[in-house]
């Protein structure tokens, strides 16, 4: 069952011109008056054309409204991260899969990179998404421009704030830190997992070439 205090890390998995665009968020249940299944909980956010980030207006139509229709919405997965941990859910994707714009963006390796920040300093406060294949009409001079950096600012604003399904079940947007160790100055620290809810998001207005990693890995 969901409970108070719950975080649930998800991903869009996304397809261009034959390669992974995997896009990370997390969601912290902040409110959950009634009793609702691991399942509903899921369906309420991911099921096709009627779940909260795939309907109109929704996180995914906001990012589908910034790329080139050579990018391809595949799936979300989901699953819950603090204990008890679930199984992976995978909802596939079959309603509007393509990005709105039928003009091409020629490559894989350019994306706009959108910021969220927590509410505290740190390099654990700080965080990004890259959204790949933006239509190459909306770049000029390696900077975004005209519709671009409107629907760009749609997506910083969709990655951030809270969601009350129809139940009362409430959700705040961020993203997960999972537990690590660093060397700092010699010394090895370990650091907790740790939810970080987007406090503030924007997106760069220069165009970012993507960093190998983030292909097929996630971003």
């Amino acid at each position: 069952m969901i409970a108070v205090g719950d975080v649930w890390r998800f991903a869009l998995i996304q397809k261009l011109f034959g390669q992974d665009v995997v896009n990370t968020f997390a969601m912290q249940v902040d409110f959950a008056p009634v009793a609702m299944t691991e399942n509903d909980f899921v369906n309420a956010f991911f099921a096709d054309a009627t779940g909260r980030f795939n309907a109109a207006g929704g996180m995914r139509q906001k990012i589908r409204d910034a790329q080139s229709n050579e990018v391809t919405h595949v799936r979300w997965e989901a699953f819950r991260v603090t204990v008890p941990t679930t199984q992976m859910f995978v909802r596939e994707i079959v309603t509007d899969p393509a990005g709105a714009y039928a003009n091409t963006c020629e490559t894989a390796n350019l994306s706009a990179s959108i910021t969220r920040r927590g509410e505290l300093g740190g390099k654990r406060q700080r965080g990004r998404i890259a959204v790949a294949g933006i239509p190459t009409v909306h770049i000029a001079a390696g900077a975004f421009v005209d519709a671009g950096i409107a629907n760009l600012t749609a997506v910083a604003d969709a990655i951030r704030g809270s969601h009350v399904l129809a139940n009362g079940v409430s959700a705040i947007l961020g993203y997960w830190s999972p537990q690590h160790t660093a060397i700092i100055r010699g010394v090895v620290r370990d650091y907790p997992p740790l939810f970080v809810r987007a406090a503030s998001s924007k997106f760069q207005r220069e165009v970012r070439v993507q960093r190998s990693r983030t292909l097929g890995v996630g971003s």
